[in-house]
């Protein structure tokens, strides 16, 4: 039962990318042979992934996991103020300017081997692109249709397999979907975070503001500000100091994250369409579960994480988003 739900999510996540990609290129040469004139819009860009993503991608992974069981019993219902938040965005800021450089770091000696000439994805399309359509589909769009993927649809068909299990196989799912070295290391370190949250709170409230602040604060406000300090001056002082702030709050604050609190809950009938009620039907989230101290799972009937992997849909889907990698490096 769980490996055939593990399978169809893996295939899923394959048409997802190979959709999105497909259709991308698709819409591209045909807007260049019908509408050449379309390619220098500060909008192409953003026209593209809309159709690709948006249009066709989104819309046929939603279909194939419809049917798919969530298992809500394993989810909290924390709650998080204001000032969490705020913490919680400088250290994921922190966080995604490290692993930022790592990506980068590691891109260009790749490059340098092969003779490629690695290109931060990223960067082209914003220096395409306008504040305006960076700020509507960056920076708004896609933040929400990657948590209803990734934190609400996926995460929750996987939480039978532990809430640690679930977290990162969402995680790497997630950094893979990029097929890019510069982005694949901080959106799964994202992921992490992201994914913790979203079991703690039990929902992607939180995740989607984070990630629509955070791509803000990339795809739209360093842009913005680096029109003006045409040096980098600013820009360079604001990715230290996240960097520095990010990490002092990181081993200050982590239980923002690792520990989320809680709130006691009666246990009520399983909502998951009956498929996981009989084999988890004592099973519910566990309030003191920490993934910074690298609790497992204790549940006995937890099925094995390694059944997310070593299946024919995730197999083809990460050799998918390698090539993709593999593309861009050379």
């Amino acid at each position: 039962m769980y490996k055939k739900t593990a399978r169809r999510l893996g295939w899923a996540l394959f048409a997802l990318a190979l959709v999105t990609n497909a259709a991308e290129i698709g819409a591209a040469l045909f807007f260049e042979s019908v509408a050449p004139e379309i390619v220098y819009s500060p909008w192409y860009s953003i026209l593209l992934i809309a159709v690709g993503m948006y249009a066709c991608g989104f819309p046929l992974f939603m279909l194939m996991t419809r049917n798919l069981p969530d298992d809500d019993e394993r989810r909290g219902r924390a709650e998080l103020s204001a000032r969490e938040v705020a913490k919680l965005y400088i250290m994921c800021m922190g966080w995604a300017y490290i692993f930022s450089i790592v990506g980068m770091v590691l891109s260009q000696l790749i490059a340098s081997f092969t003779g490629g000439n690695a290109t931060n994805p990223v960067e082209s399309i914003s220096a395409m692109s306008g504040i305006l359509p960076m700020a509507i589909g960056a920076g708004l769009i896609s933040p929400i249709l990657e948590e209803i993927i990734f934190r609400k649809v996926i995460l929750g068909r996987v939480l039978p397999y532990g809430q640690r299990a679930a977290v990162w196989f969402t995680a790497i799912t997630f950094g893979l979907l990029h097929m890019n070295f510069y982005q694949f290391f901080y959106a799964t370190a994202l992921g992490v975070i992201f994914g913790h949250i979203a079991v703690k709170t039990g929902g992607i409230k939180y995740t989607v503001i984070l990630h629509i602040m955070i791509n803000m604060t990339s795809s739209v406000f360093i842009p913005l500000i680096s029109d003006i300090d045409t040096e980098g001056v600013f820009a360079g002082v604001f990715v230290i100091a996240m960097m520095v702030w990010g990490m002092i709050l990181w081993a200050k604050s982590r239980k923002s994250i690792t520990a989320i609190k809680v709130p006691p809950r009666e246990r009520t009938p399983s909502n998951s369409r009956g498929l996981y009620t009989s084999a988890f039907e004592n099973d519910a989230f566990d309030p003191d579960y920490d993934l910074s101290r690298g609790k497992y799972d204790t549940e006995e009937n937890a099925v094995s994480g390694k059944e997310l992997y070593l299946n024919s849909g995730f197999i083809a889907y990460a050799l998918l988003c390698v090539a993709g990698i593999i593309f861009v490096l050379i």
